[in-house]
């Protein structure tokens, strides 16, 4: 077998996700001896190319077992390190597959690297620590979801608010998202776009029936629209933010989205101007910066926050109020 009929038959599995009959796999490599495809087969498997076979003889690549050839330098190795740092820090459901990862990552990295490379394989072990039963249906579910988009096969969803109905879903990507992912994709019941967190799910299981894309649907348009991960409807809306004090300062450390404009207003505060197709995740965006950050429009996201502070204020005066009154009775 030549080198070059050996990289053939590696690319055509890579590319092909079905089984293959052995004779068509041949006819597609354009093999000039089609009896030896067996042998070949048999010989890139004994190799470590992960293949498997079903009933009928037919072959494909088992993407279970299949390692990708990835080679990091330094540098790119830490940013992966970085990434799985933050979804330790950030997940409450760890994944396996990345406490593997980064096992992995951190023994290559101890030969160059040795410090980080420790370093690295320790956060693997708090991972793996962090396992639990809700966990492991969360990986499960995560997993048919990933097979399910790289295939382009639909599944159906069953929600925790409605385990026994069977929601038919065509995944397009898995978004992650602060302490969750989601998973965007045409929801056939509704008949429409559709996002789902992924915690929220039952179960999912996966279908033969494969889909293509409907329409010019863009999921990296819609996510560009998005505050996190809610696009709305299309249409995009103007919000003016006015930051003073602290949050002046501080709003100037970071790009916050992709449209944000900031100008220095009098006073020493900033204004930060951006368009986005949803608010509702700006929400506790606002709230976290307090007393110094107004919003100037829309309108009705200002009295939306209005009203959190007017309910925040009752909230603490009423425990202010209620101190009062034990200490008076204790006196």
């Amino acid at each position: 077998m030549s080198r070059a009929d050996e990289e053939r038959i590696r690319q055509e599995l890579l590319h092909s996700r079905e089984f293959i009959a052995q004779a068509e796999l041949a006819r597609r490599c354009e093999l000039k001896h089609r009896s030896t495809i067996k042998r070949m087969l048999e010989r890139l498997h004994s190799g470590g190319f992960a293949l498997e076979w079903d009933e009928r003889k037919w072959v494909r690549l088992d993407r279970s077992k299949y390692l990708l050839d990835l080679k990091l330098n330094e540098d790119e190795a830490l940013a992966v390190f970085i990434a799985c740092r933050l979804l330790a820090r950030h997940s409450d459901r760890p994944n396996p597959h990345a406490v593997n990862a980064l096992a992995k990552l951190g023994t290559a990295m101890r030969g160059g690297a040795r410090v980080i490379g420790e370093h690295v394989l320790a956060t693997s072990e708090q991972l793996k620590r962090k396992q639990s039963q809700a966990a492991r249906e969360y990986v499960q579910n995560l997993e048919t979801l990933t097979r399910a988009w790289a295939d382009r096969a639909s599944v159906y969803l069953y929600t925790r608010k409605e385990p026994h109905r069977a929601r038919k879903f065509d995944p397009y990507m898995i978004e992650p998202s602060l302490y969750t992912n989601y998973v965007i994709g045409y929801d056939h019941t509704r008949q429409d776009f559709r996002t789902f967190k992924i915690q929220w799910l039952k179960r999912v299981s996966s279908t033969a029936e494969h889909f293509e894309v409907r329409g010019n649907f863009d999921v990296q348009q819609y996510l560009g629209n998005a505050w996190g991960i809610n696009w709305g409807k299309g249409e995009l809306e103007t919000v003016r933010l006015r930051f003073t004090g602290n949050a002046a300062e501080r709003v100037q450390d970071n790009v916050w989205h992709d449209s944000q404009k900031l100008k220095q207003l009098d006073n020493g505060a900033w204004e930060m101007t951006v368009q986005v197709g949803d608010t509702l995740e700006m929400i506790p965006f606002v709230r976290q910066w307090g007393h110094e950050c107004e919003v100037r429009e829309p309108e009705h996201l200002r009295k939306t926050i209005g009203e959190h502070a007017r309910k925040m204020a009752e909230l603490y005066d009423n425990v202010k109020q209620k101190d009062f009154l034990d200490a008076d009775k204790r006196g």
